[in-house]
């Protein structure tokens, strides 16, 4: 019959539900339960899937009988010409996953594929209130005002531009990886998200000064008598063979080679994912052999030992800031000893492809940042010249 809003109002409910389709338009019904409710659906069969599907469009005292019929000549002629069930693609739509739940597929991914993940962690933490967020709706507007409140934990201030730039670069990652294993359909911070502009300033070379270096060892010897723990083995070790932390925490008393005088650093402790063996001088043996002694566990397992679900010590910001208020340093990360103990070599005149194999460097151009530390060594290697000139200037 033609659906009318008058016979529609005065149909009644009966013991089981039944429907009325409209004659004006093919697939629109009304449908009554035995409750009083009545709604309109459309009916139409997908020619993609071959599937019936009956589509409510709403109760009828929500929409009239014309706004029916528009919706449902809508809804088949975009099932016909596109062949799209908007069943499905609402369906699809409200499956599709929110950042936090990204991230909470990501993660166990990351304890599989990567060899720490604690800061890793850290760093998608500061992305939490983007976690409610569709991830395929995300705008590069959500991350500018990311940008702008992203501050330390902690203290609250202001990250440093290369700090938001490494979470940014995780951020971007982890969307590719969704991207990949097929959890979105698009990356939308495929393209449009920008890095922060870095200063001069954070790619410093920070080396300790002459007076620095000593007060620091008399605070180290001063704490390691009330102490006696690892932390002073640890900084000599890092001064004196210029391993990064991260690796520095991972390595076992069997990477030791003590009659070779040597560290071996397998590729799944490294930054650059490859085997490399360095040469320990006294020093470093000497805080080795001393830290042995003392430790719980010397003849197997991490050299330093600790909490980690791995087994090893985790971090030592605490105590080494601590240690540098003693000594009154300022301005000096655990990463800039490493950047010490290159600058230390260079500027004793060791030659820069010597110093890019002890640095673990893959790449000459990492290790020339040094390069200037040597003015002195290369004004004694240029006048060696002028005694080609000296032998003949009385002739």
């Amino acid at each position: 019959m033609k659906l009318t809003n008058t016979l529609i109002l005065k149909s009644q409910a009966k013991e089981k539900r039944y429907s009325l389709s409209d004659t004006e338009t093919t697939g629109l019904i009304v449908r009554i339960e035995p409750s009083g409710s009545k709604s309109f659906y459309v009916d139409y069969r997908n020619s993609y899937t071959g599937k019936r599907v009956q589509r409510r469009l709403g109760y009828t005292n929500e929409l009239t009988v014309t706004q029916a019929r528009e919706l449902a000549q809508k809804i088949r002629v975009s099932v016909r010409n596109d062949g799209e069930d908007p069943t499905q693609i609402e369906k699809k739509m409200r499956e599709r996953l929110t950042i936090g739940e990204i991230v909470n597929l990501y993660v166990p991914w990351l304890k599989i594929h990567r060899k720490s993940v604690r800061q890793t962690l850290i760093m998608l933490r500061s992305f939490s209130k983007l976690y409610p967020i569709v991830a395929e709706e995300i705008t590069s507007n959500d991350v500018t005002k990311w940008k702008q409140n992203c501050k330390n934990e902690k203290t609250g201030k202001s990250l440093a531009p290369q700090t938001v730039n490494r979470r940014l670069a995780l951020f971007k990652g982890m969307f590719s990886w969704a991207m990949r294993e097929g959890h979105i359909s698009q990356n939308p911070l495929k393209s449009n998200v920008e890095m922060l502009k870095e200063s001069d300033n954070n790619h410093r070379i920070r080396y300790l000064e002459p007076d620095e270096r000593e007060r620091l060892l008399t605070a180290l010897e001063k704490r390691d008598g009330e102490e006696k723990d690892y932390l002073r083995c640890a900084v000599l070790l890092s001064l004196n063979t210029g391993v990064r932390k991260g690796t520095l925490l991972r390595l076992k008393w069997e990477y030791v080679d003590w009659e070779r005088k040597t560290l071996f650093l397998p590729a799944q402790i490294m930054k650059g994912g490859k085997t490399h063996t360095v040469p320990l001088n006294s020093v470093a043996l000497e805080a080795l052999a001393d830290w042995k002694k003392r430790s719980k566990n010397p003849s197997d397992g991490y050299i330093f030992p600790g909490d980690t679900p791995e087994g090893h010590l985790g971090d030592i910001k605490n105590p080494w800031e601590t240690l540098l208020k003693r000594a009154n340093i300022k301005n000096f990360r655990w990463h800039d000893m490493r950047h010490d103990f290159a600058s230390q070599l260079v500027m004793q005149g060791v030659d820069i492809l010597t110093v890019k194999k002890l640095m673990c460097h893959t790449d000459l151009k990492m290790t020339q940042i040094y390069a200037h530390l040597s003015p002195q060594h290369i004004n004694l290697a240029t006048e060696k010249l002028s005694e080609l000139y000296s032998k003949n200037k009385g002739k």
